[in-house]
């Protein structure tokens, strides 16, 4: 089959199929004995009636233009250029050569597709392997893996593609009968691996995760192909790869400033960090770049709701209501007829009915589900509900076979999703999520909005109608289940990832290449995990996060998601004081400290509030027979409260919030030291007021009396 992009390989096999099939050979005087232009003509014909590949309306003009454009060098400005007199008469031809074509030639040039019991499609790369070692053994090698791949959630062939690419380069050194040899078996696999490595090495890519991928297609070798014994068995098995370090090391990224970072959150963080790095981090980047995201999603979301709304309203109100003076009587007569008529794709009645060229701009003014503008709702559901998975949520069906509910339900007053967690295994793999109010409202906004395209499919008897997820393709296409967003360099370069770009923007003050990366990383897997990783810095709770993120086990691996640098930072100068007895200190001072002081930048205030706001015992007082090992953290924290130290603290949170809530402002990056003691603030103040001690609840209303966001505001940003 052949992706959605008319790049010029794909164009040049979708030739030499109909050439194939049409026999008609291509050699070196096609241009002039007229077989390009027969070619062509049947090539236009076969994609205009669909039965050579399944594309969108768009994609197929792209190709057409591609083709013809052999013919006429620029059609466009050809005015008497017509692609009809191509197809004319080539459709009937077609249609005749194809259903006299053999079977072997249709097998060749089908694509040959691998699909998931999840419905997901693959296509193997085994014609060179059909040309070098027969029909027989191609589709012997196909059968096996297209078997196996129909129990698993999903197909990953990268490695099947490059032992059989290697298997047809080498036909000479690997004939049909060594697969009958376990050495030479053994020996083939052997020097894939080699090769794959090596081209891993060169190119620079990420070897450990290649070799995990490495491992499970073994797997798949070894329960397929030779279980079946159609290959020997190796005496030793297919060889594995080694994965260097932990398991953490698999999320490890390498950037383009050479820097290496930990790529699951949206956050881009660095293994190597300092303690203001770590700071911000922690406190003022994983939070701030959440906020960025949803806050588009958010806006993204409204709009397209805003816009199916109306259509729905102003479709089914009458002349009489006030309401429909405010819109044009085409807008008016549209909604009434697709309120009317119900979503139709056809081209022909788009046309007719609503003009021609027009499939982009309807879907747009009636608020319809087109490719990927559900992506907001999911990111918003997902930070409702981070224990929600990519593959849960694709997959999600609300309705069983019968029509029955079953995904998302009301039981006593609670919502609730219910799905799929494949990983968990066929046991455990059915998962039910409890919603929040917020969660519950957003699911039931994407069934609203996909309703008309849920009662296409279901009309038609088709089963997509089942799902929560659908979409109408670029503009007015036949309704489908919606497949993943991926943001990346080949997605944003499209007129959709321009738009979020741009739409992007208005949230942050990222530009260029910087807010181009920073949405490189943005998907439901890493604002889960973003999600997941607040959880533990608010709360300092493995088991909290754990628990956020539905894992069954109640722990999780946070080198994952957090490099050793920032954990044993994050265990020193948060976890030990905030997850231990602060016991407070009542200490005499002036509430004028900080104007007396002469403060330089916040790293000076930061050294002074270590030094004069938080104390331990020290070991040969709390410990005088040394009972406990000198590494154990300390199970109390001491800090001295007084009126100057809680004043400047207040003020640092008064001018934090403030530059917050500012719009101007909030676009400054907020210092590292200036987040962290605003959080201790916050904690410092209400372990207070829990207190009995009217002396420290003195102290605390001198300082707010005294405290000034002017005061500090001078401290609390990133320096230049």
């Amino acid at each position: 089959m052949v992706d959605a992009d008319a790049s010029d390989s794909q164009a040049l096999r979708l030739i030499e199929c109909v050439a194939h099939v049409s026999e008609t050979p291509l050699g070196a005087t096609c241009l002039t004995d007229g077989s390009i232009e027969k070619v062509v003509g049947l090539l236009v014909a076969a994609l205009k009636d669909g039965s050579l590949v399944e594309l969108g309306a768009q994609i197929r003009r792209r190709y057409i233009k591609k083709f013809t454009s052999l013919l006429v060098p620029d059609p466009s400005n050809d005015s008497s250029f017509d692609s009809e007199h191509l197809s004319g008469g080539a459709a009937e031809n077609w249609g005749r050569m194809l259903a006299a074509c053999a079977k072997e030639t249709l097998q060749y040039w089908g694509g040959w597709p691998l699909f998931s019991r999840k419905r997901h499609t693959k296509y193997l790369n085994i014609q060179q392997v059909w040309i070098s070692h027969g029909s027989a053994f191609a589709e012997q090698v196909y059968g096996a893996l297209h078997s196996y791949y129909l129990k698993q959630a999903r197909p990953a062939i990268a490695v099947h593609n490059r032992v059989l690419n290697h298997i047809a380069l080498n036909q000479d050194k690997w004939p049909v009968d060594a697969f009958q040899d376990p050495d030479r078996v053994s020996e083939l696999f052997t020097d894939v691996m080699n090769d794959s490595f090596l081209d891993m090495y060169d190119r620079e890519r990420d070897t450990d995760a290649y070799a995990r991928i490495w491992n499970t297609s073994m797997l798949c070798f070894e329960q397929s192909l030779i279980a079946r014994d159609i290959w020997a068995a190796p005496y030793d098995g297919l060889p594995r790869a080694p994965v260097n370090g932990s398991d953490t090391r698999h999320w490890h990224r390498v950037g383009k400033d050479g820097g290496e970072f930990i790529g699951k959150t949206i956050t881009r963080v660095p293994v190597e960090v300092t303690d203001e790095q770590a700071m911000k981090m922690l406190f003022e980047d994983v939070q701030c770049d959440l906020k960025t995201v949803l806050d588009w999603a958010q806006d993204r979301a409204h709009n397209l709701r805003e816009r199916a709304v109306l259509r729905r309203y102003i479709g089914t109100r009458s002349d009489t209501n006030t309401v429909l003076a405010d819109h044009s009587p085409g807008y008016i007569s549209e909604c009434r007829t697709f309120e009317t008529d119900g979503f139709i794709s056809n081209t022909n009645y788009i046309n007719s009915t609503y003009g021609k060229f027009l499939k982009a701009e309807l879907a747009c003014n009636f608020g319809l589900p087109i490719s990927h503008s559900l992506f907001p709702f999911q990111l918003l559901l997902v930070n409702q509900q981070p224990a929600i998975t990519p593959t849960f949520l694709y997959d999600l069906r609300l309705f069983k076979p019968n029509g029955d509910p079953y995904g998302f339900r009301r039981i006593e007053g609670v919502y609730y999703l219910t799905g799929r967690k494949d990983r968990l295994g066929p046991e455990k793999a059915e998962q039910t999520l409890e919603l929040t109010t917020a969660a519950a409202k957003l699911v039931m906004q994407v069934i609203q909005i996909t309703q008309p395209l849920r009662d296409r499919l279901k009309k038609d008897g088709n089963d997509a109608w089942r799902y929560l997820l659908l979409t109408c393709g670029t503009a007015m296409e036949y309704p489908k289940k919606s497949s993943p967003t991926q943001l990346n360099k080949l997605t944003l370069a499209t007129s959709t990832g321009q738009k979020f770009l741009s739409q992007l923007s208005y949230f942050t003050a990222k530009r260029g290449e910087e807010l181009f990366n920073f949405l490189c990383r943005v998907s439901l897997a890493s604002v889960r995990a973003t999600v997941g990783l607040n959880v533990y810095i608010e709360t300092g709770s493995i088991s909290k996060m754990a628990k956020a993120l539905g894992h069954t086990s109640r722990t999780v691996t946070l080198g994952h998601y957090l490099p050793k640098a920032i954990l044993d930072f994050f265990e020193v100068r948060w976890v030990r004081i905030f997850q231990r007895n602060m016991v407070c200190l009542a200490m005499e001072d002036s509430p004028y400290l900080f104007q007396a002081s002469h403060f330089k930048n916040m790293e000076e205030l930061d050294t002074f509030l270590k030094n004069h706001a938080l104390s331990e015992i020290p070991y040969h007082m709390k410990d005088p027979e040394r009972n406990e090992s000198s590494t154990t953290i300390p199970n109390t924290v001491y800090v001295h409260v007084s009126v100057g130290a809680l004043t400047i603290l207040l003020s640092l949170e008064k001018a934090v919030e403030r530059a917050r809530k500012d719009a101007v402002t909030a676009l400054h990056f907020i210092s590292g030291y200036a987040a962290y003691w605003t959080r201790f603030c916050k904690a410092l103040v209400n372990d207070i007021n829990k207190s009995h001690d009217r002396v420290l609840k003195g102290y605390l209303e001198t300082a707010r009396t005294h405290a000034n966001a002017d005061l500090a505001e001078e401290f609390i940003y990133e320096a230049a």
